[in-house]
């Protein structure tokens, strides 16, 4: 073994997918969080002092403790970054830190001072600033690795944990946390929700600490005017509103007991529907059909917009079909794998094409059909072993008498024959003389596979004629699939545009299927024509034109050495990608000025109005009930079974507005652990779940919530969607 002596230490190469473990925490860098004070009060400015390496970034987060879900949560920033590469060339795997923005739109004005002794509420201030993550900043430290961050604590009574994340220049990195609490020795807070739904109680619960009882004074504002007060004595009590139309509100709470008062004042919605759903569209604008965006019901949340030229679409749209991890067929495992691996090195390729290593299964051929055996070669023909075919097809064109097998059994194995490159020009010649003179009307599959040969070995005029001569309608009807596979795969060659047409118009065959032809599309085909288009789109009050075009895709082949990946080959497309608030979507003004181009537009709904009625065919029913001091909710879902193959569903419902998700086991326990219930935002719960022909394609889910108070609470309305695995499918709860 050969070895080299570098920075200090022995590197040996090492062959095959070998993993070598090291330590990284030879490059932790140490972090020391100091803040000028043990415990603030809200709305206090904090002095944070960071102290590490010289020339250090370093990433502050201030998070509400209260606001982290109860989850495993235990982040390990210097093993995550250098685990996050691997010694395969062609893979990375990274990770993403990011923060969601939140601006202040009332103008913040410091907030409450705390509790007083000032015996008029109305001039108390009320604590009205309630942020979760006030703070995501980087701070540079200077030549001593000294840095400084200052900055004002919202109004909650919490603790803050404050996380620092520091990389330097020469690779270093590390993490650390610390804990500081922001109190007052009294003070109230209210268990409302933010968001109730029309026909709920607009009812709250109301606390008070540092004190064994006080006066509460409840107030319901409507355009800054009191419409609903109320006012209570106790430690715990419930205000009760009743029900108020549609719009936006404020509560304001002031408790007092003697000389010490606090005040929390905070806004709330009525809807019709409180869930956030996520959905996305998609479509074509072009200047002779639609030109602008369609009008969606979209919640005030970040959008994102992916345009490209809509030649496209089609060819990523066969990848993502290709993977699919529901079939065993061979060729369903076979794009899979190109999908995954399109263009890839000589090591990825080995493993792709050999089952032991986790690759595509070995075609048994004695049991496997012929005529697909014959595609899939033509298709894959570096994925089949090469001897086996030559074997299998030259005994299966004769029978036990030596007599030779029908016409079109011989012409689907010269395909495949030809597919792995046996000299079988003068057999196709041969045979298309024999055919000629001897079939009858109904054979015409026979003269595809002949024609289909001949593209193969490179005869593309021969091929041209053998299709000149037929006439399309001279098949039988039960073989009008078959005619268009080969008809495609021929015309890869023939008639690209032709082939092009079938891509973006044919459904996904699920019959027998097409993928491997239609993958072996995507690595051959040039594009013919109309691969730019343009927009124009106005952001943030600038008008944009933006130019969207395809690189042509010249012949490209699977090869032992290349070193491509999907990911590089479709970077030759031009997609634009916006990341923009529903405001900025609002006035984004996009219309079309050339050529055909699409749109995805992925955001956040409450309901399933911008979804295809026609797709409505999920049938959801929900019951609550009380159980062992618990509220338990259960879906019982059932699927049309003719619409619906096996499939990951996903229920949004929202928790009534007088109770709080909890995190007991669902009653289907282990057995069933294709289901998933998570809550995922005050009271959010999506419940993820599998149906298939094992279950019926009908399902029984549950979870527990905890009531808070008693009022009279909508049960809102919950919807179920499979995301468009399959063709969109969809229900809700109600008429």
């Amino acid at each position: 073994m050969y070895g080299a002596y570098f920075d200090g230490k022995y590197v040996f190469p090492v062959s095959g997918y070998q993993t070598i473990e090291y330590d990284f925490t030879e490059q932790k860098l140490e972090i020391e969080l100091d803040f000028d004070k043990e415990e603030y009060r809200p709305s206090e400015e904090v002095t944070l002092t960071i102290q590490t390496a010289a020339q250090s970034q370093v990433l502050i987060s201030v998070v509400d403790e209260s606001a982290i879900p109860n989850q495993w949560h235990n982040a390990n920033f210097i093993r995550e970054l250098y685990l996050s590469s691997r010694n395969y060339r062609w893979q990375s795997r990274s990770s993403q830190y990011a923060s969601y923005t939140q601006h202040d739109f009332g103008g913040y004005d410091g907030g409450a001072e705390g509790g007083g002794g000032d015996d008029d509420y109305e001039s108390d201030r009320f604590r009205d600033f309630f942020v979760d993550n006030p703070i995501f900043e980087i701070v540079k430290t200077d030549e001593n690795g000294v840095g400084q961050l200052t900055f004002t604590l919202p109004d909650q009574i919490t603790s803050w944990r404050v996380t620092a994340i520091g990389l330097t220049e020469d690779g270093f990195a590390g993490d650390t946390k610390e804990n500081i609490i922001s109190f007052l020795d009294f003070y109230c807070d209210l268990l409302y929700t933010h968001e109730y739904i029309a026909g709920d109680d607009i009812a709250a619960l109301a606390r008070v600490y540092g004190a064994d009882e006080a006066e509460f004074t409840f107030n319901v504002l409507s355009q800054d005017e009191v419409i609903f007060t109320d006012t209570q004595q106790g430690r715990r009590v419930v205000f009760n509103a009743g029900k108020l139309p549609v719009g936006e509100y404020k509560v304001q709470l002031v408790a007092k007991s003697g000389e010490l008062s606090d005040a929390v004042e905070l806004p709330f919605t009525i809807v019709d529907s409180a869930l956030i759903i996520q959905s996305y569209v998609s479509g074509v604008v072009s200047p002779d059909g639609d030109i602008t965006l369609p009008e969606l019901n979209m919640r005030d949340f970040p959008v994102r917009i992916t345009l490209s030229n809509a030649n496209i679409q089609p060819l990523t749209s066969i990848l993502w079909a290709a993977a699919c991890s529901q079939s065993s067929r061979t060729d369903n495992n076979a794009a899979a794998a190109y999908a995954q691996y399109f263009f890839t090195g000589e090591d990825s390729a080995y493993k792709v094409a050999h089952a032991s290593d986790g690759g595509i299964p070995e075609l048994i051929y004695e049991n496997s059909d012929w005529y697909y055996t014959a595609r899939f070669a033509a298709a894959f023909p570096e994925y089949v072993e090469r001897e086996k075919i030559i074997s299998y097809v030259r005994n299966g064109m004769v029978d036990s008498a030596g007599r030779a097998a029908s016409t079109e059994k011989r012409a689907a194995g010269l395909l495949a024959l030809a597919a792995v490159g046996e000299p079988v020009l003068l057999e196709i010649q041969e045979l298309l003389s024999e055919a000629r003179s001897t079939l009858r009307s109904g054979n015409y599959n026979v003269y595809l596979y002949l024609a289909a040969a001949l593209v193969t070995i490179g005869d593309d005029s021969g091929a041209a004629e053998i299709i000149s001569n037929l006439d399309a309608n001279d098949v039988r009807l039960d073989m009008i699939e078959t005619r268009d596979t080969l008809m495609f795969y021929i015309n890869t060659a023939l008639d690209p545009q032709a082939a092009w047409e079938y891509v973006r118009k044919a459904p996904q065959n699920k019959i027998v299927s097409d993928i491997a032809e239609r993958v072996n599309f995507v690595r051959r085909i040039q594009l013919m024509d109309g691969t730019i288009s343009e927009v124009e789109y106005t952001l943030d009050g600038v008008r944009h034109s933006l130019r969207l075009e395809n690189d042509r895709i010249q012949q490209l082949h699977i090869s032992a050495f290349s070193t491509l990946c999907v990911v590089c080959a479709l970077s030759n497309y031009g997609n634009q990608y916006l990341h923009i608030s529903k405001e900025q979507f609002d006035a984004l003004d996009l219309v079309a000025v050339k050529g055909e181009t699409e749109y995805s537009i992925e955001f956040y709904s409450s309901d399933g109005s911008n979804w295809n009625e026609a797709d409505r065919n999920v049938s959801i029913t929900r019951e609550i009930e009380h159980e062992n001091g618990m509220e338990r909710i259960t879906f019982t879902v059932t699927a049309d079974r003719e619409r619906t193959s096996f499939s990951s569903f996903v229920i949004y419902d929202r928790v009534p507005s007088n109770m709080r998700f909890m995190s007991a086991r669902h009653p289907l326990g282990g057995r069933h652990a294709w289901t998933n219930v998570r809550h995922i935002q005050r009271q959010l719960v999506e419940i993820r779940f599998c149906l298939c022909s094992y279950c019926a394609y009908s399902r029984t889910v549950s979870y527990y919530a905890n009531k808070l108070f008693d009022a009279d609470m909508a049960d809102g309305v919950a919807y179920v969607t499979n995301g468009r695995v399959w063709g969109h499918s969809w229900g809700r709860t109600g008429a």
